[in-house]
């Protein structure tokens, strides 16, 4: 009968160390995104910066909206990039008791307008 007991303390303390350890390694996860998504981000700008340098080097004028047309994918991945990277900040400065697929920002005990006067 003991060893029924402390089996199923043990199974009981397991689960709850699995996530905290998962959670542990989760946000060093998101801190190791953060860091490869910044760093992408940088260099597209210096990549962006070249080519504006160059473009306006090579035709003695800075560049039209058309004329940057021609390296719009590195600024939409840009500002991909700096979407993701908030996401991801804002995912890491939840709560830890917070799901994360829930938004933070609803109202609790709100009365709704199910019932209407008919007379």
């Amino acid at each position: 009968m003991f060893a029924n007991v402390v089996s199923a303390s043990v199974t009981k303390v397991a689960p709850v160390r699995a996530v905290s350890d998962a959670r542990k390694a989760s946000r060093g996860d998101i801190k190791g995104q953060i860091k490869e998504k910044t760093e992408r981000r940088a260099k597209l700008k210096k990549e962006i910066q070249t080519w504006i340098k160059d473009f306006t080097s090579s035709h003695s004028r800075p560049p039209s909206t058309s004329d940057l047309s021609a390296i719009r994918p590195l600024y939409v991945e840009r500002s991909d990039l700096s979407t993701s990277i908030q996401a991801l900040k804002d995912r890491l400065n939840q709560p830890a008791d917070q799901p994360t697929d829930q938004p933070t920002n609803l109202p609790t005990n709100q009365p709704t307008n199910q019932h209407t006067n008919q007379h």
